[in-house]
């Protein structure tokens, strides 16, 4: 199984996006297992190309949707630069928030409203990490408050 994503995961790559087809189905299974067994940018690619077919079914799209903000969320806590891995959490918020609100009472939105307080506490560890680095008296005003705003949002949702 462990050497079959790695060969299935290039095939897919290589592919028109038409093709992914021929790949079968449970895209979703495919692209968290090819996240877990350590092709991160395979699955990101994988779950990109797909998401752009046309005629995928909603549920499956939600899903693979999912899939895909954890695969970000995961690439940003890689992020060595505090302003950026801030950035990039913060438009990962966004979107998790934006996806809840598309996709009310589905099962993937209940998944990512769960894991709504893991990114607050990484944007939180972000931010205070930010105001750390900064020695801009302009920069650690605006952090302050934009950081205010951020959980201040949070805590109304």
């Amino acid at each position: 199984m462990i050497l079959a994503l790695p060969l299935l995961a290039s095939l897919a790559l290589q592919a028109q996006p038409q093709d992914f087809y021929a790949l079968g189905r449970d895209r979703v299974r495919f692209a968290r297992e090819l996240h877990r067994y350590g092709y991160g940018e395979l699955a990101e690619i994988y779950c990109t190309r797909v998401e752009a077919l046309p005629g995928i079914d909603a549920a499956e799209l939600a899903s693979l949707k999912s899939v895909h903000m954890d695969l970000q969320m995961g690439a940003a806590r890689d992020i060595d630069d505090p302003i950026a891995r801030k950035q990039q959490l913060a438009k990962i918020l966004e979107a998790k928030e934006d996806f809840i609100d598309a996709n009310p009472g589905s099962p993937e939105a209940k998944d990512v409203a769960a894991e709504l307080p893991e990114i607050y506490q990484l944007l939180g560890e972000a931010y205070a990490n930010a105001l750390q680095a900064s020695t801009d008296p302009q920069q650690l005003t605006d952090l302050r408050k934009e950081g205010k705003d951020v959980f201040v949002r949070g805590e109304r949702s």
